[in-house]
């Protein structure tokens, strides 16, 4: 008796589990089907804009609501909605308690022109944007006005008015507007050089200057003489070989005004400038670009005696760059073993000027002014890759030159690269090879391009994606035979497969079919790129309890994809009824 509270919870979990079993059992009713409609929207005309249903389906649940939006294309507006929806509301909501079609109603705008004038027509231009014949009602435009050269903007008239350059006009009918531009005042600057001998070097400031031919040049932007009022006018002093600049000076008063080669002048008045410059013995400047490379090298005094108090330099004296560019001294100096030395991820290539060579280092004597130029040449590395990185690899084919040592190619070397898509058992997926991106562009495969321009280090990008989906099947086409009214001949099977990438989104469209024939199923699921759906198609010879007569049926089984390359596909039934 002990025992008898737990042999009483046995019994009662027993009972217990019998009865839920036997509920279970009891709850095996059907679920009816869910009645679904279709909502069609057509516009009119069919450029006149766009409808957009939210939620999108190609059909509904009964009570679903749904929203319309109407956008209008350029040179619409919307009008109405006809058919199972009306009025002008927009958005509008459709509740979908049966098959419904609505029609959006587009309407065109009105157009104008607009006609712009030059007042007079040689004081400026006008620019329109946007710039076209043809103007819908209600749009915008912006006019800007620019005066020529010796004019200024003065105001707007006609169907614009103000004094900024800059106004927008709004098109509700045809309008005419007109710039007008006042002519400035004009005012002369008249200039002269003047140049000394090259004794009164190095202190040109207490030199003898007189009207000079050969001393140097002026030139003057825009050029002269004759100015309107409020000109900027650039100066610039350029001298001749053995010369060098020195000042400016007013020729009216004597007095300097600049000592800037390049002067600034604003005309608001008659002006006279002189550029004076003065003679030196030889010179030699050495133009290079730091930060490309640099050079150095020695001078060589030995039959030459120094104009001043230095007396006799030591023979190869080295002087650093900062020493040998724009060095001033006497004829006969000698220059030797000038050596350039590039930076990393540049090349030497030549030296020019009064002197063109491909030599470094390179010798010569000073009998002239010269003026020495280091050119560098900009070398190049490059980089590639795949994007995605899973999808695909890329292969250096080939250079037509080999880098430095520090991995840079010389200019002009010519880069073959190969891209590769991964096979799917890498990638997961099938990848399609589309083209390049990065530095270089082109669908080429293999691509090859030069390695030139600004950019020292150049990328290339082979670029891949999911291949699209394409829709194949193993049969073109199907084919039955039966006798009237005899038995129905047996079901035939075509298998759908991906031969594309991704997904495959497809169903069958049966809207078309006749009685006679049944396809099974017609939705179908997303069918991956190594995946398939077998589609069975049956066909029976009565149809309502009434036989088809002899002859031949045909019907059109298409296959359709929102998303395949070559949707729709369609296989065509033959079904012949003989005796």
């Amino acid at each position: 008796m002990k025992n008898r509270p737990l042999v009483l919870l046995v019994i009662f979990l027993v009972i217990a589990l019998g009865v839920t079993s036997s509920c279970k059992k009891e709850s095996t009713t059907p679920t009816p089907p869910e009645t679904k409609y279709t909502l069609t929207v057509v516009v009119t005309p069919s450029a006149g804009g766009t409808v957009t249903k939210s939620p999108d389906a190609t059909s509904y649940s009964s009570g679903t609501s749904v929203t319309l939006t109407a956008t209008a294309a350029a040179g619409y507006k919307f009008a109405r909605w006809e058919g199972d929806v009306t009025g002008t509301t927009n958005p509008v909501t459709v509740t979908m308690n049966a098959n419904k079609a609505v029609v959006a109603v587009f309407e065109a705008l009105p157009t104008y022109t607009l006609t712009v004038n030059n007042l007079p027509v040689a004081g400026g231009t006008v620019t329109k944007t946007p710039d076209k014949a043809n103007y819908y009602q209600g749009e915008t435009v912006t006019l800007k006005a620019t005066p020529a050269y010796g004019y200024a903007f003065s105001k707007w008239s006609g169907d614009a008015s103000g004094t900024a350059t800059t106004v927008t006009v709004t098109m509700n009918a045809n309008k005419t507007v007109t710039a007008e531009y006042t002519e400035l005042p004009k005012y002369v600057l008249e200039t002269q050089v003047l140049g000394a001998k090259y004794t009164d070097y190095p202190d040109p400031q207490h030199g003898t200057y007189n009207v000079s031919t050969t001393a140097g040049k002026i030139t003057a932007s825009p050029t002269g003489p004759n100015y309107p009022q409020g000109t900027e006018v650039t100066l610039t002093a350029v001298p001749s070989t053995g010369y060098v600049f020195v000042d400016w000076v007013d020729t009216l008063s004597g007095v300097q005004v600049s000592t800037n080669p390049v002067l600034k002048v604003t005309m608001n008045e008659n002006k006279g400038l002189a550029a004076r410059f003065v003679q030196i013995a030889v010179k030699l400047s050495i133009a290079y670009n730091s930060a490309q490379g640099g050079y150095d090298g020695s001078i060589d005094y030995s039959e030459v005696v120094w104009p001043w108090s230095q007396g006799v330099q030591p023979l190869g004296h080295k002087l650093t760059p900062q020493d040998i560019d724009n060095w001033y001294g006497p004829y006969g100096v000698k220059i030797v073993n000038l050596t350039a030395y590039p930076n990393a991820g540049y090349g030497f290539k030549r030296w020019y000027g009064d002197m063109i060579s491909t030599d470094n280092p390179i010798s010569f004597k000073m009998t002239k002014d010269m003026s020495l130029g280091i050119e560098f040449e900009m070398w190049y590395k490059f980089t590639y890759a795949a994007s995605p990185t899973t999808a695909g690899t890329v292969t250096l084919v080939s250079t037509s030159t080999t880098p430095d040592a520090n991995g840079y190619y010389a200019p002009g070397t010519v880069v073959k690269l190969k891209a590769t898509a991964n096979d799917p058992t890498v990638a997961g997926d099938r990848y399609a090879f589309i083209g390049w991106s990065g530095d270089v562009s082109g669908t080429s495969n293999p691509l090859e391009f030069t390695l030139t321009g600004t950019k020292q280090t150049m990328q290339a990008i082979a670029e891949f994606k999911v291949m699209d989906p394409a829709i194949k099947t193993d049969k073109t086409k199907l084919t039955f035979t039966a006798s009237y009214n005899g038995a129905n001949p047996a079901d035939q099977t075509f298998t759908i497969t991906n031969s594309g990438g991704g997904l495959l989104k497809s169903k069958i469209d049966t809207t078309g079919l006749p009685a006679w024939i049944t396809v099974t199923p017609t939705t179908i699921p997303d069918i991956a790129w190594d995946g398939s759906q077998t589609i069975t198609v049956s066909v029976k010879t009565v149809v309502n309890g009434v036989p088809l007569a002899r002859g031949t049926y045909t019907a059109n089984i298409t296959i359709t994809s929102t998303n395949a390359t070559n949707s729709p596909v369609t296989i065509p039934v033959t079904f012949t009824i003989g005796d």
